[in-house]
């Protein structure tokens, strides 16, 4: 489990049986369908063999877009949040394995506690999901919002961790949960934002968070690790991948996508693979995901693999940008001192306090601790509550143990520093493959 996100209100002890039943249970949300079809099995056994599991034996239930009854589903796990209608009201379940099927328009704030298996594509979703528990009317005092992200080989190779880390941590104090990836930040986090820093948080990613989810073909990662999963489960397909050489190509006719190149290459013998989109427009993305996407077939493709008459020729002269963008990006990473966070005014002002005016009661652990915290970068709504501390006392020390404080009730953590990448040549980047997404009325095989 890589992350733990709570949104406290208090503690309580159960006293009775229906409380206690109401605290074991448990949503767990993942993205796609063949994902809750295992999760149950692997459930299943484990809570027949695992005398700590023994209270939901016989009480899981699994639910996607296209499999078992929603209303079922939803009146056996929280009869009383949902108002179940008389003779549909006993209490069955107390856990679902679901889709996004249940991740709105439904009261389950029965229930305690939520686990994303997986990251949707859009982690707006999270609130979404978040908010089926987390609402008026919960009979607990506090909910549980859980996440974890598989650390396996696969997420290596779709690199997505980087590109889920840079874009979770603008979402994670809006969404209320702290740390989603390994390495980032551990603090539990309350809903903090207001509903106007989420409105501009969507805004100024709108291509990340709706656009390119919606996009057709768009896909999570838990749906790339799945179909990748299964083409390497045919014997014939692996065999033929695997015996490809390096910097192979394909290309299909694209329908409404953009036209142009994806290539993927790799740098050395460094595990994070690079993706690059070199459009025919001149456009050039490096987003893993919007790649990917970019490069599978629309949905419902069945013409074969073409490559138009100029399109290798094209293909090497758009190698040559993303060859040297690539180049140009990793160095850029190799700079200690550009990936330094770009910390605001009232960060540096708070920081430079904190370092004139150390407190006698505060040791210098957690004098540095507070240093280190400080000097991030951080929303807007946390700096204006920055600028109100600071303002809150003529008493320098005194505001430093104010600030102390308030970094506390924030949950705001010191971040590790980034680690600088080893600068590389042009002859460190291999090209592994591309595929050409083209348009023309009479492409050839080749």
């Amino acid at each position: 489990m890589a992350a733990t996100a709570a949104s406290a209100r208090g503690s309580s002890t159960a006293l009775t049986p229906q409380q206690e039943g109401d605290r074991r249970k448990a949503l767990i949300f993942t993205y796609y369908a063949d994902t809750v079809d295992w999760i149950a099995g692997f459930l299943a056994k484990a809570v027949a063999t695992d005398v700590r599991l023994s209270s939901y034996n016989g009480r899981i239930a699994s639910l996607s877009g296209t499999d078992g009854d929603k209303e079922q589903v939803i009146y056996g796990f929280a009869p009383r949040s949902s108002e179940a209608p008389a003779g549909r009201d006993r209490d069955r379940f107390d856990l679902v394995i679901t889709t996004d099927v249940l991740a709105e328009g439904v009261n389950l704030q029965q229930a305690q506690h939520i686990i994303n298996y997986d990251l949707p594509w859009n982690p707006m979703r999270l609130v979404q999901r978040h908010g089926r528990i987390d609402r008026i009317g919960s009979p607990h005092d506090e909910v549980f919002l859980r996440s974890f992200f598989p650390d396996d080989r696969m997420d290596e190779l779709l690199g997505l961790e980087e590109r889920l880390m840079r874009k979770i941590t603008q979402a994670a104090r809006t969404v209320g949960v702290g740390e989603i990836l390994p390495g980032s930040a551990t603090a539990d986090q309350v809903f903090t934002e207001t509903r106007e820093d989420i409105e501009r948080l969507r805004a100024e990613d709108a291509s990340f968070y709706e656009e390119a989810g919606q996009r057709q073909g768009a896909l999570s990662g838990e749906e790339y690790r799945q179909e990748l999963r299964a083409a390497m489960e045919t014997p014939d397909l692996r065999r033929r991948l695997e015996a490809l050489a390096w910097g192979s190509g394909s290309g299909f006719r694209a329908r409404d996508e953009a036209t142009g190149h994806v290539f993927c290459a790799r740098v050395g013998d460094h595990p994070r693979i690079q993706f690059r989109f070199v459009g025919d427009d001149g456009v050039l993305r490096n987003e893993t995901l919007a790649c990917l996407g970019a490069a599978r077939p629309p949905l419902g493709h069945d013409e074969p693999r073409v490559l138009d008459e100029t399109a290798l020729d094209d293909a090497i002269a758009a190698w040559e940008v993303a060859h040297h963008d690539i180049v140009a990006s990793w160095n850029a990473s190799s700079n200690p001192r550009a990936l330094a966070p770009v910390v605001p005014k009232a960060l540096r002002d708070a920081a430079d306090i904190v370092q004139k005016n150390q407190p006698p009661e505060m040791d210098d652990v957690q004098w540095s601790r507070l240093l280190d915290t400080l000097n991030q970068a951080y929303p807007d709504r946390i700096q204006r509550d920055i600028r109100q501390t600071l303002r809150a006392s003529d008493d320098q020390v005194e505001v430093v143990r104010l600030l102390a404080a308030r970094v506390a009730d924030l949950g705001l953590e010191p971040s590790p520093p980034p680690e600088p990448l080893p600068e590389i040549t042009e002859g460190d980047v291999h090209l592994i493959c591309w595929m050409r997404i083209g348009e023309g009325e009479a492409p050839r095989l080749l």
